[in-house]
């Protein structure tokens, strides 16, 4: 599977600076499991309890319930952090 793929794009008629050409290949998205995750021995989700902490002022949550809930995520599959 190829990481890019050909897409059609507008010619710009302007001459740019750099003097290089303007490739017609964009980024291909792969779906991955991060290796946070699928390598982790425990299988905590690192990435899911980090996320709910970055987004506690969108979803209106105070940073003490960020943590509480990221606390819970971790907790959930992993009992040893709360020994």
């Amino acid at each position: 599977m190829a990481l890019f793929k050909a897409v059609k794009k507008p010619v710009i008629k302007a001459v740019s600076t750099g003097g290089g050409e303007i490739s017609s290949l964009r980024p291909r998205y792969v779906p991955k499991t991060p290796p946070c995750i699928g390598t982790c021995p425990s299988g905590t989700d690192i990435r899911g309890s980090l996320t709910v902490i970055g987004q506690a002022e969108a979803y209106g949550r105070t940073p003490e319930q960020a943590y509480q809930t990221a606390w819970e995520k971790i907790t959930d599959r992993n009992p040893f952090p709360a020994v």
